[in-house]
């Protein structure tokens, strides 16, 4: 896959006008006490970037559902995080923070110094739009999991907080209409179809991959295939709520 931006001072500063904040990776765990060290500094000034985080798992500790968006949100940029949710949703990110089932990953988080609070900027995109791995092709006893993601099975305990609470759940439905919306009127599965002809004779010619046109297809179909279904599908999983 490409590396289309690195996380650095560069970028930081196109994206948030200012680079010199606290950059932390993450480091397989979630906001917990006890899980600080497992985040990597990134940013020159560590001291600075383990207080912050420690700010920001504080409040998570010390919010509840009713209470989260308050408490949160000196701490976090809670537009921009719902989002952040609301697109590893829509583009089935099941190796993130939001949704997935196990650790934390593919993540880093940014503190602006104009405003002390903390965006998450997502990594590791390799495996999105596309179905997820069967695991009845490895063991017969696993049941294969479903095509999409639902809205309402957060694994990350910020998302989780959040959707305990009537706002912020309401707040983050809001945020994932608004990229349903926008992932619809892309149109990603007819570009997929686009690049699929466009590739293809180069494909074919390439005597270095040891895959055929066949195995080419049928990754690419599938791609195009979940892609145009994800919309509907998410229109109705919004309209019935767990």
């Amino acid at each position: 896959y490409t590396n289309v931006e690195t996380v650095d001072a560069t970028m930081l500063r196109r994206w948030f006008g200012d680079g010199r904040g606290p950059l932390l990776e993450e480091g397989g765990a979630d906001f917990e006490p006890d899980a600080l060290d497992s985040f990597e500094v990134d940013s020159k000034d560590a001291p600075a970037a383990r207080a912050a985080l420690a700010r920001l798992v504080n409040a998570a500790d010390a919010a509840t559902p009713a209470t989260f968006l308050e408490t949160l949100a000196p701490h976090l940029d809670i537009d921009a995080f719902l989002l952040f949710c609301a697109v590893e949703l829509v583009a089935g990110q099941r190796d993130g923070y939001a949704f997935a089932v196990g650790s934390r990953n593919n993540f880093r988080l940014y503190a602006d110094p104009r405003t002390g609070r903390f965006t998450f900027i997502p990594t590791g995109m390799d495996r999105v739009m596309r179905p997820p791995e069967d695991g009845a092709l490895v063991h017969d006893w696993v049941e294969a999991p479903a095509p999409y993601l639902s809205p309402w099975a957060a694994e990350g305990r910020l998302l989780r907080t959040c959707l305990a609470g009537d706002v912020c759940r309401a707040r983050y439905v809001a945020a994932v209409e608004r990229v349903r919306v926008a992932y619809d009127e892309l149109r990603l599965d007819m570009l997929v179809a686009r690049e699929r002809e466009r590739l293809r004779p180069a494909v074919a010619a390439d005597e270095r991959w040891d895959g055929d046109l066949a195995h080419f297809d049928r990754v690419t179909s599938e791609m195009q295939s979940f892609i145009a279904g994800r919309a509907p599908a998410l229109l109705d999983a919004l309209r019935h709520p767990m």
